[in-house]
Parts: C-alpha cells; sequence; structure tokens
C-alpha cells in the first residue's frame, strides 16, 4: 500500500487474480526443431501477472507457439500447481533445474563474471539461461509486466530475412549502466540507443556470452548496477550492428494517457508499473478478454476447458 496507493494495492488484489478463472493456452511443445520459442522469466511476487501477459500473448497472437517459463528464486506449490494448470504443455524451469544447467555451463568456460553476477543480480538470468536454455532457432522474450492488445506480428514475425537481427522495444531513455561515450572509447563499440528488453525478438546466436564475460570486467560494472543485463544485451548486438526496433505500438513510456487503441502492447516498467493494474487489466477487461477466454473465442491459440486450483 505504501508503494502503490491504498486504492490501487485492493485492486490488485481483486483483479490479478481474474485470469485464474480462465482456460489453459496448450501451447506446443518446445523441441530444438521450434522455429519460435516464447521464453518469460517470474518469480513468486509475480506470476500472476506473468500468466495475465502470456495469455493476452496467445490470445492476440492466435498461435500455440512453444513456451518456456522461468521462475527465479523460491517458488512454492501453489506457483508451481497454478502454471502448469494454466499452460500445461509449457517447459517449466524451476530455480533448482536452471542452476544445475547454467552453473556448470559456465564454470566450464571459465565465465567466472557472469557466475558472480548471476547470483549476485536474478536479471542477469534472463540472459544467460535464456540463451543457455534456448533450443529454438527465434526466441520471443517478454517480461512479466507487458500486456497485449492487438496481435503482435511483428514481435512473432519468421521472415527469414531479418535472422541477424535482434529486435527490441524502444525505451524513453538510455537505461545502461555506462555511458554512450564510455562505450564508444573502451569497447569501440557505437551504444545504440534506448535499448530496453522488456520485449525482444532474437536468434539466440546473436549474443556471444563469450563477450559478456568481459564486458563484466569493466569498472562500470563494479556496483552490480540494476542494469547491468540490459548493458549486456544492448553492448552486444551494437557490437554485432543488429539492432532493430519495434514501432511506438509496442509502448514504453511514462505518460499516463494514452489511446489504447493504438497500441499492441505496452511494458509497464518502473514508475509506470502501477498503470498495468489502473489501466493495462482494466482495459483488457473492458474489450471483454477475460470472457472470450472463457466462451473459447481464443481456440487459435490452443484455449481448452480448465481445472481451477
Amino acid at each position: 500500500m505504501n508503494h502503490e496507493g491504498y486504492w490501487t494495492a485492493l485492486n490488485r488484489r481483486r483483479l490479478w487474480p481474474k485470469i485464474l478463472d480462465t482456460p489453459p493456452v496448450h501451447t506446443d511443445t518446445p523441441t530444438p526443431d521450434s522455429d519460435l520459442c516464447v521464453h518469460l522469466m517470474c518469480y513468486a511476487g509475480d506470476y500472476l501477472c506473468a500468466i495475465w501477459a502470456l495469455k493476452s500473448f496467445y490470445h492476440h497472437a492466435g498461435n500455440p507457439y512453444p513456451l518456456c517459463v522461468h521462475v527465479q528464486g523460491e517458488s512454492t506449490p501453489v506457483l508451481e500447481g497454478r502454471l502448469r494448470a494454466h499452460f500445461p504443455n509449457a517447459r517449466l524451469i524451476l530455480q533448482a533445474e536452471a542452476d544445475q544447467i547454467v552453473e556448470p555451463y559456465l564454470r566450464e568456460r571459465n565465465w567466472t563474471n557472469l557466475l558472480k553476477y548471476r547470483k549476485a543480480l536474478p536479471t542477469v538470468q534472463k540472459l544467460t539461461d535464456f540463451l543457455i536454455l534456448a533450443q529454438a532457432h527465434r526466441i520471443v522474450i517478454f517480461d512479466s509486466d507487458v500486456l497485449f492488445f492487438q496481435n503482435p506480428v511483428e514481435l512473432t514475425s519468421t521472415d527469414s530475412s531479418q535472422d541477424g537481427l535482434a529486435l527490441f522495444q524502444r525505451d524513453y531513455i538510455d537505461a545502461y549502466s555506462l555511458s554512450l561515450a564510455c562505450a564508444r572509447s573502451d569497447f569501440g563499440i557505437d551504444l545504440q540507443p534506448s535499448i530496453n528488453v522488456g520485449m525482444v525478438r532474437l536468434s539466440p546466436d546473436v549474443i556471444d556470452l563469450a563477450n559478456c564475460e568481459a564486458y563484466l570486467a569493466h569498472p562500470a560494472f563494479a556496483d552490480f548496477e540494476g542494469h547491468t543485463e540490459q548493458t549486456l544485451w544492448a553492448l552486444e548486438v551494437s557490437r554485432t550492428q543488429s539492432v532493430t526496433y519495434l514501432p511506438p505500438s509496442y509502448l514504453l513510456s511514462l505518460e499516463t494517457k494514452v489511446d489504447y487503441n493504438t497500441l499492441k502492447a505496452r511494458h509497464y516498467a518502473g514508475p509506470t508499473r502501477v498503470l498495468l493494474t489502473r489501466q493495462g487489466i482494466p482495459q483488457l477487461i473492458q474489450r471483454g478478454f477475460l470472457q472470450s477466454l472463457k466462451n473459447g473465442t481464443a481456440e487459435k491459440a490452443g484455449c481448452a476447458p480448465a481445472p481451477k486450483i
């Protein structure tokens, strides 16, 4: 209540669980032959929000793309049960499983910086774990505080001419751990502006984790700053000049008054997180999103009648 205000906190408690009364989404099973796979990371504090993000994506995308859900930190039986019930074909990767795969992978390559930062900053797992555990030719990444309002065709495109490019959401600032001038002088990289990793599409081989290991030795990262993970993505795709941006209809903005009819998705990051409860979820409800799921009108996205947990 101190952070969100009384009414927002009350509405969050009231609105977020409504997604649990909707049918599960039966996605395709992730395999090494998958052309495109969705990856999302959540934790105990935002997994309900993650279900909203995923169901709004699949409802509007109309395609049962394979799904990997990474649960960072300590899980609970309720969290695990709900995720498995609502996405029964998804690969659910809990922290212990991720550690057993990713940590030996990093140790074998003597990537001690990535190991250290992965333990200290949970967001770095979005870089290391997604790339190491990815099997598909392309991956789509979005955060749990994203909601979709139209078909995100730019994000899900499998156009082969885009294979060498990384598609990012455009931020309203340069939210990096070092300046553009520092990146140019110390790494010889023209760091592209305003890259945000709240929504991403790329081929995993666009990112070289060996380079990320080297970047972390720079003094700019010494304080374990919160934008470390985003800066690593930005440095590496800027190095290969493979950056492209989603259009403005994928919004990340401090604006409180926006025309939702023009949006395909909105990322409610940082100070706008409260707007997810105040505006985003109410917008979806007013548009009949929950009722459409319950009526089975999102069958193209793989929805089916559901167990309640």
